[in-house]
């Protein structure tokens, strides 16, 4: 899209054009427009329910068990002054 600038400082003579390279997005625009008269956002609600029963999936609480050793250990070595050696 090209569009001449309406810059006074410029001549008759002179003129600038602005490339862009995508072109503006209308519902953007239609967004930014509601909300500056106060129009309420359009909003949704769904209802999710689902149950996850993460201690039976396959070796997940001993990997959590590791990681929070691993995590123990490396507060404990920064407070010791121990980091990276």
């Amino acid at each position: 899209m090209v569009a001449p600038s309406a810059n006074p400082e410029l001549g008759q003579a002179e003129e600038a054009i602005e490339v862009w390279t995508k072109d503006p997005s209308t519902l953007a625009f239609a967004d930014l427009m509601n909300r500056a008269i106060g129009k309420p956002v359009a909003s949704v609600e769904f209802d999710q329910s689902a149950t996850m029963d993460i201690a039976r999936q396959r070796g997940l609480p001993e990997r959590l068990a590791a990681g929070r050793r691993r995590v123990a250990k490396a507060r404990a070595d920064r407070v010791s002054g121990d980091e990276g050696r």
